[in-house]
């Protein structure tokens, strides 16, 4: 028996001390996986901002594509003929890309293009001139296909697109309100 005793006792002085090593190594290559990720991190952390692009409405606001919609929102106000084509244009164009970059405000979007139309047609014009440029400047972008992120992109054309229309929401929410208001009022009567 007691040749037993001390083969069991050498058995699992053995197994201990694989478990001693085995904890040992895996601390060890974590350590090192921990060095080398936090190297990594060091060096990311150090790349130029310029590797991680990023979209913001002021860069937005700062481009080119935003100018260019803002200068020829001021030629479409006082033009019926204009305002027409702008609507037919983005009529067509809303039903041909991803809501999904739109998310919530693809509603107040379409409220935009059929604001044009209505304002074209002489049959609602109770909007602050303001209001009413910073609705065509949201729909003029929404509308060219070459911006800030070319539309030909997929999905991602699409983002600059609904910033834009997020930003001109902000600015003109009541004012779509009241017009969402006067189309119920107005499709009420006529019933």
């Amino acid at each position: 028996m007691p040749a037993k005793k001390a083969t069991k006792k050498v058995a699992t002085a053995k197994s201990i001390t694989k478990k001693v090593v085995i904890r040992k190594t895996t601390a060890s290559k974590t350590s090192t996986l921990a060095n080398a990720s936090n190297k990594t991190s060091n060096s990311i952390e150090k790349a130029p901002k310029a590797a991680k692009p990023e979209l913001s409405s002021k860069k937005i606001q700062n481009s080119s594509s935003f100018a260019k919609a803002e200068s020829k929102a001021k030629e479409y106000i006082n033009n019926p003929k204009k305002l027409g084509k702008l609507f037919e244009e983005a009529a067509i164009k809303s039903k041909q890309v991803p809501k999904g970059p739109f998310g919530e405000t693809w509603a107040y979007l379409q409220a935009m293009i059929r604001l044009i139309r209505a304002y074209a047609n002489g049959s609602y014009r109770e909007i602050p001139v303001a209001s009413l440029l910073m609705v065509l400047v949201a729909v003029i972008y929404f509308v060219s296909p070459i911006d800030l992120i070319p539309d030909f992109i997929p999905v991602a054309g699409y983002i600059d697109d609904a910033l834009v229309v997020s930003l001109a929401i902000n600015q003109v929410k009541i004012d779509l309100d009241a017009f969402m208001q006067w189309e119920i009022e107005t499709t009420s009567s006529r019933v």
